[in-house]
């Protein structure tokens, strides 16, 4: 699910859920180190969101973005005006497409996380869920 309190930093009222951009083979480890990837990182496809923005009920309702300061991270905006169900299914479609990826052995498994897959505009990956 998008964190609700970003929504009041951003002009666009959206709420974000932040990823890593997969663009190439070093995303996927550095996305494993982090904290919040103790338990895994699940990699959605960018395609993914396509679908999701071309359905009727969902169209437009998310926005693929980079942020500024690291070449990889990004995040998942969801429109500001989507009803709750509409973004609990959004969220579920997500999971449902996505692909887990278990920690590397030996890491400590404390926290859960995230990756996708895709490039905004293009291919790659998200997350801290890495997107593809």
């Amino acid at each position: 699910m998008p964190d609700d309190n970003t929504a009041a930093s951003r002009s666009d009222g959206g709420a974000e859920t932040s990823v890593n951009w997969e663009d190439d083979d070093t995303v996927l480890p550095d996305t494993q180190r982090h904290s919040n990837a103790a338990h895994g990182v699940a990699r959605v496809q960018l395609s993914e969101i396509r679908r999701i923005n071309n359905a009727p009920n969902t169209r437009d309702a998310l926005l693929a973005e980079r942020t500024a300061g690291d070449p990889h991270h990004g995040n998942i905006v969801y429109r500001r005006d989507l009803a709750k169900l509409h973004r609990k299914m959004i969220a579920t479609a997500l999971a449902l497409d996505c692909t887990f990826i278990a920690p590397p052995p030996g890491m400590n498994q404390s926290d859960g996380g995230g990756i996708g897959s895709g490039r905004p505009g293009g291919t790659g990956r998200s997350g801290s869920t890495p997107a593809a």
